[in-house]
């Protein structure tokens, strides 16, 4: 399962076992999720589909599990570390070119780890930062699609 792009994000809620393919999949069928709608209304070419968009590349967070049932739980530290531990074993599984690791916390557990692996990494604020537009979630994504068209690898994963 190879791929161009991977976003990395930090974590999930839910129900315990609940995990970022089944967040994905609800939204792409018109559920909510604010974190996905920001990149989407970002980074999607005008007419895309959720799921044309979000067929272009893989995404996980570094916190593979949920964290808690809603999102007034925050992650930690120790979650994000034990995260890092099993990212390597998972990049191999994905070989992404390119990585966009889309949150500060994340950035200090994994920027190195991704370069590693041989992956250009392009770092950002998380989606649901501060920021009162997209702008910089708008340069990231440029930043990711310039790196990825320097492969040779098929943009959607397999």
């Amino acid at each position: 399962m190879c791929g161009r792009v991977l976003i990395l994000l930090e974590s999930t809620h839910g129900a315990p076992g609940a995990q970022q393919q089944d967040d994905v999949l609800y939204w792409v069928r018109g559920g909510s999720d604010p974190t996905f709608q920001r990149i989407y209304g970002a980074c999607a070419i005008q007419g895309e589909s959720r799921l044309e968009f979000f067929d272009q590349f893989a995404c996980m967070n570094l916190v593979p599990e949920a964290i808690g049932p809603t999102n007034t739980t925050k992650v930690k530290a120790v979650q994000l570390k034990e995260g890092a531990r099993t990212l390597p074993e998972r990049l191999q599984t994905l070989c992404p070119r390119v990585v966009w690791i889309a949150s500060k916390a994340v950035q200090k557990y994994a920027s190195q780890i991704v370069e590693t692996q041989g992956a250009v990494v392009v770092l950002s604020d998380h989606p649901k930062a501060w920021h009162s537009d997209l702008k910089f979630l708008q340069v990231a994504w440029e930043r990711v699609s310039k790196a990825a068209a320097d492969t040779s690898v098929s943009m959607r994963f397999q």
